[in-house]
């Protein structure tokens, strides 16, 4: 629990407040199991939770996907017809302007990615920014969140009693505890561990009933998946590289300004992003550690859906 939220817990000084007495006889006999304490669960990884993908805006094409495939094909049917010099009037207006676009124009699949890119820039730009503000934000109030750090450590003081009738060897234990509150239950069933944990808190601590206050943006968060952003903003820079390549062979022309103009607006807001994406993966990262998990393969929608299951299961 070195460096951790655990290493900060007192659960023993919740003793002082609580009479455990009741809350034995309430829950000594037949309960639904303890509350998974420690640190060593079998399946305890964040990954094994299921992750609300953030869903992107899909692309809208108006050619039949047959005819993208066989694009290729129609291009050398439009070289044919002109090598064999058959007139060109005959063909439909449609034809017509397939063929300028197969024969008559330089590295047409690469002008039409770049001008696909430029013209999503800003668009993909707004879907990319919010995200890594939620994620962000989320993770730094969540590690700075005072009242959930003591609803934390009411919860060990009753887990380890639940588990050991005494004040618990155990140090910490796995988030995803957190979502066993509700099932674990009360002699009779009438109640959970939860329900008995939120009573205490209204009378013992009522100051930190309102603890998700101090939680910001994580239901926007619980609905990010950062390897997406990851590999959107690589897209981006993708997409960028391109166009600075085609405006370097464009030393002349009418279209110069154009691509200049983009980058001008674009070039120095794709590094903020940048800069802001790397600072984002950094809060995810210290706030998943900090809170006893590994932070290697950590699912940012898994991790903040389980903040927000417990926020809403509480309330």
């Amino acid at each position: 629990v070195r460096g951790t939220i655990f290493n900060e817990l007192d659960d023993e000084k919740i003793h002082k407040y609580i009479d455990f007495i009741d809350f034995e006889e309430r829950f000594k006999v037949g309960i639904g199991g303890p509350i998974a304490n420690g640190k060593d669960d079998a399946d305890g990884s964040l990954q094994s939770f299921p992750s609300k993908r953030f869903k992107k805006m899909e692309c809208v094409s108006l050619l039949e996907n047959t005819r993208l495939r066989n694009i290729d094909v129609e291009t050398k049917a439009y070289k044919d017809y002109i090598a064999e010099r058959k007139d060109q009037n005959q063909l439909t207006e449609e034809d017509k302007f397939m063929l300028q676009l197969a024969t008559r124009v330089d590295r047409t699949s690469s002008k039409l990615s770049i001008m696909n890119f430029m013209g999503n820039f800003f668009d993909s730009m707004h879907l990319i920014c919010p995200q890594i503000y939620a994620l962000m934000t989320a993770s730094n109030s969540l590690k700075q969140s005072r009242k959930f750090k003591q609803v934390l450590e009411i919860v060990l003081a009753f887990g380890n009693y639940l588990n050991s009738s005494k004040r618990g060897p155990a140090y910490g234990f796995k988030l995803q505890s957190l979502d066993t509150l509700l099932d674990t239950k009360s002699t009779d069933k009438r109640q959970s561990l939860l329900h008995y944990i939120v009573a205490t808190i209204r009378q013992k601590f009522p100051d930190i009933l309102n603890f998700d206050s101090e939680l910001y943006c994580t239901d926007k968060a619980a609905q990010v998946s950062l390897e997406n952003i990851i590999a959107d903003v690589h897209e981006l820079e993708k997409g960028m590289e391109q166009v600075r390549k085609e405006a370097d062979l464009r030393s002349k022309g009418s279209q110069i300004h154009i691509l200049r103009d983009f980058l001008n607006n674009t070039e120095e807001k794709l590094k903020k992003t940048k800069v802001d994406l790397k600072m984002a993966q950094d809060a995810f990262k210290e706030c998943v550690e900090y809170f006893g998990e590994s932070s290697r393969n950590a699912d940012a929608s898994a991790f903040f859906s389980l903040i927000v299951r417990f926020s809403r299961a509480f309330k």
